[in-house]
């Protein structure tokens, strides 16, 4: 099969950058500063808002042009382990992606939506291959570097996507963001959201690795519950956090309108592919 160039070899910034949960991008008790503060990149909250460190760090990273080596994420998990990224991994072109990654864009058709899309990785890519995409994330600065890059991206959770999207043809959960199904009640109910934006006939694409192999230690058996996010002097709350197993993925959307068709392995990571009838879909 010929891939499409712009999906198979174009690495735009961030040449190199581990991809999110690999190996590469672990490490642990090392510290991280960020230059952004100290050069007046760095954007204060609005009052009242939540804070919004990984949204902070990708608009750092932008100002710079997405340079590697200016900008940090950190991710701090309820089991102890941090975690310390480059920002600029998140502005990285298809070479520097997980394979599974690459091998969902280059399958996806139609009007795209992309969950989780964050200052753009994927939905830049598959824009220059010439497809309608539309993001959507939970963080306001990484929305406003998505835009910033031509993206049409929205702010929202992904169980109350904004009105007026229309259908879609692809739904996209890459880079972990099967995490954002939840455990397996919640997981229903953003299946169920998700297949209510979806047109007859969609697949749905999403990638996991368990956290217990980012690092792969012998003394982490288990998945961690909770993770929170800090960048600079900027710390976010803690998180629930549930990676759904392919198996509670496949339970939970008997009870909705996907049906499981297949799951793609690579190392630890999988690539879950879900599908809506071709008829009329009933929520």
């Amino acid at each position: 099969m010929l891939l499409p160039e712009d999906l198979s070899s174009q690495n735009v910034s961030g040449e190199g950058a581990g991809e999110a949960g690999g190996s590469d991008a672990v490490r642990p008790g090392r510290r991280r500063s960020c230059a952004c503060a100290a050069d007046g990149i760095r954007r204060p909250p609005a009052e009242g808002a939540a804070p919004d460190p990984f949204g902070q760090a990708v608009l750092c990273c932008h100002t710079v042009g997405a340079r590697a080596g200016h900008s940090f994420v950190t991710y701090e998990w309820s089991d102890g382990l941090v975690q310390h990224e480059d920002a600029a991994k998140y502005f990285a072109g298809p070479v520097a992606w997980h394979p599974l990654d690459r091998h969902a864009c280059i399958r996806a058709t139609g009007r795209i939506l992309d969950v989780g899309c964050g200052p753009g990785r994927h939905a830049c890519a598959l824009r220059r291959a010439g497809h309608d995409v539309t993001g959507v994330d939970a963080s306001p600065g990484a929305v406003r570097v998505a835009v910033a890059r031509g993206i049409d991206a929205r702010t929202a959770q992904v169980e109350r996507l904004p009105g007026g999207l229309g259908l879609f043809d692809t739904v996209l959960l890459l880079g972990n963001n099967l995490s954002l199904l939840g455990p397996p009640d919640r997981a229903r109910s953003v299946l169920t959201a998700l297949a209510a934006a979806a047109a007859p006939g969609a697949a749905l694409w999403g990638r996991a690795t368990p956290p217990r192999t980012f690092d792969a230690p012998a003394h982490r058996p288990a998945t961690p519950s909770a993770v929170r996010i800090r960048h600079a002097d900027i710390t976010g709350p803690w998180r629930p956090y549930h990676l759904p197993t392919p198996r509670e993925i496949t339970s939970a959307a008997e009870k909705t309108p996907w049906s499981l068709r297949g799951i793609t392995h690579h190392g630890t990571s999988c690539l879950v592919e879900l599908t809506l009838p071709r008829g009329p879909v009933v929520t």
